[in-house]
């Protein structure tokens, strides 16, 4: 039997353990951490609030690493109330 190299068998682990780790929905915080300076390079200058972000995020999704869009598409919506940097502010009292 071959042994695989040495940077092939630490990306499956990494791979395996970010795709058990995301099975459940994350968090703004969590996809902040996985998308570390990615934002800020592709969406540079984009406020969070108002649902730009979001906008570039779609924009460019394919740009993102493939842990960092992962993170992206299990991110859990906001409870109501709660708020969203990617997603604008809750909406104002009466």
């Amino acid at each position: 039997m071959k042994q695989l190299p040495s940077a092939a068998v630490a990306l499956t682990v990494s791979l395996a353990v970010t795709g058990a780790s995301l099975a459940q929905p994350t968090t703004e915080e969590t996809v902040r951490q996985v998308c570390a300076g990615q934002f800020e390079k592709l969406c540079p200058g984009v406020d969070a609030g108002g649902g730009a972000l979001r906008k570039c995020a779609r924009a460019h999704f394919f740009q993102f690493t493939g842990p960092c869009r992962n993170a992206m598409m299990h991110m859990r919506k906001p409870a109501p109330g709660e708020g969203s940097a990617a997603g604008g502010s809750p909406p104002p009292k009466p």
